[in-house]
């Protein structure tokens, strides 16, 4: 699960930084570093990030295995949140 939640992270993360930079066309200079997405933009990678998670835990059936070992059915959507959270606090504090 920490693997794809990463990988989805990270496809999200360049999604909305194509998105912020040349969707709107605004192309920073070769020689300045390209910052983070906005913090709307982050938050929202945020929460794509736990739904798709979600989506993906279910499609492999991991909601029956979680839930014999008693786990919430709820708790692989926090943990893809988790996931991202980290990436983009990761990604401001490295801009920054």
């Amino acid at each position: 699960m920490l693997r794809r939640g990463v990988v989805v992270w990270a496809g999200l993360h360049a999604a909305a930084l194509f998105y912020s930079r040349i969707g709107r066309q605004v192309l920073p200079a070769p020689d300045i570093p390209i910052p983070g997405i906005p913090l709307f933009g982050a938050l929202w990678v945020i929460a794509l990030g736990a739904g798709l998670g979600e989506l993906d835990s279910r499609r492999r059936n991991e909601h029956l295995l979680l839930a014999n070992l008693g786990v919430v059915p709820f708790v692989p959507s926090l943990f893809h949140a988790l996931i991202a959270t980290i990436g983009e606090i990761a990604v401001a504090v490295s801009v920054a």
